[in-house]
């Protein structure tokens, strides 16, 4: 007897049996058939929407749903599904709600000085202290703070941390707290979207976001502060007016604050400098700058060029000297190239920095410097930053 088939039709037009019935009538029984294991065939029933499989003699059950639709509708969630699965934690157009983006709107303000505006700042906390960029501020500025939560009111500078580049304000209450934002306890990740909010160039209520591309100490020279601000980087294109505005990550906690931004004769460059969330926190919480050393002295890596340099040569190069500082008075002057610090080769400018900032108050470094042809060895004893003024 030849193998049944498992395409067989699901119905069969009738045909006479020898005695004249006809095969497929439901009255007459069908007797049982051999079925070769490993062969499958398909069974109608006609009292019920189910189909049976007859697989090596084994039957497997099954239900056929009676809207394909369904079906199809249930393999469209599934896909949706693992695209948003798929999607980052930070991506900013799912990481921003309204009421993100308000809590930001309420806590930021104009920053004005003697009646001009000049930049930004931000509540940090409800009892009134706020912050903003230093660089922003000059010793006899009448300041005030401007926005739609808190109206228009005096401010007194607390404190000033010219190597983070903050100053900490104080706005008397009249006895509301203030909408504020909270510090991040949390270090930023490379790739991390971050958010800013605040007015640039006097257009108002303006939105920006960014990305960090770097975490590690870095210092840029600040010239109103005349000295290095410690910041990190954003891939950010971020306009001129922008300082003392706060960025924020997706659950509306400060990672930073804008310091400035990367230019080259004028034109942005996409990467902005923020000041770190923990040197913030320190100022708020001590009212005070973080301790700081500095030489007094403006450097430049030697593969940077320029007509003084010697692509050549290791270590970096003295461009400025600023007056009655501790690399003047030690007779550092400008074009000497400092070759090695406490016996270490110096390569690039952060590191020599780095170890310059965190040199504790009456410790010295020994310096080896290169002018013409000739090299020396020096001690040098770092000054505190805060001491002195700006220098």
């Amino acid at each position: 007897m030849p193998p049944l088939r498992s395409d067989m039709p699901e119905s069969v037009s009738p045909r006479p049996a020898p005695d004249g019935r006809l095969l497929n009538d439901p009255a007459i029984p069908t007797p049982p058939r051999l079925i070769r294991p490993g062969t499958c065939l398909r069974r109608v029933s006609r009292n019920r929407p189910e189909h049976s499989f007859l697989c090596g003699g084994l039957p497997v059950l099954f239900q056929r749903s009676t809207n394909q639709a369904c079906g199809r509708f249930l393999w469209l969630i599934i896909i949706l599904l693992f695209l948003f699965a798929g999607l980052p934690s930070n991506c900013p157009a799912a990481a921003r709600g309204s009421s993100q983006t308000t809590a930001i709107e309420t806590a930021t303000f104009d920053l004005l000085a003697n009646g001009r505006l000049i930049g930004n700042g931000w509540f940090a906390s409800p009892a009134g202290f706020a912050v903003t960029a230093a660089h922003l501020l000059a010793e006899n500025d009448s300041v005030e703070i401007s926005s739609p939560a808190a109206g228009r009111r005096k401010a007194d500078v607390i404190a000033v941390d010219r190597a983070h580049d903050l100053a900490l304000l104080r706005i008397p209450r009249d006895g509301d707290f203030f909408p504020y934002l909270p510090i991040s306890s949390r270090k930023p990740t490379v790739g991390q979207a971050v958010f800013s909010y605040g007015s640039a160039l006097f257009r108002h209520q303006l939105h920006f976001q960014g990305i960090v591309s770097k975490t590690r100490p870095h210092f840029e020279w600040n010239a109103r502060n005349q000295c290095y601000s410690q910041v990190y980087l954003l891939s950010a294109m971020t306009p001129k007016g922008l300082s003392g505005a706060p960025w924020v990550n997706d659950r509306n906690e400060v990672v930073g604050m804008q310091s400035g931004m990367m230019t080259w004769k004028g034109a942005l460059m996409g990467t902005a400098f923020v000041t770190p969330a923990e040197a913030i926190a320190y100022l708020l919480k001590h009212k005070r700058p973080r301790p700081a050393a500095t030489l007094g002295l403006q450097v430049a890596e030697t593969m940077e060029g320029g007509a003084a340099a010697n692509l050549s040569s290791s270590g970096l190069l003295v461009t400025r000297v600023l007056a009655d500082s501790p690399a003047a008075q030690s007779g550092i002057s400008k074009g000497d190239r400092i070759l090695t610090l406490n016996g270490r080769k110096i390569l690039y400018r952060d590191d020599f920095l780095s170890t310059v900032r965190n040199t504790g108050e009456g410790q010295k470094l020994l310096l080896e410097i290169k002018r013409g042809t000739e090299s020396r060895k020096l001690t040098i004893t770092p000054r505190p930053l805060s001491a002195g003024g700006r220098s």
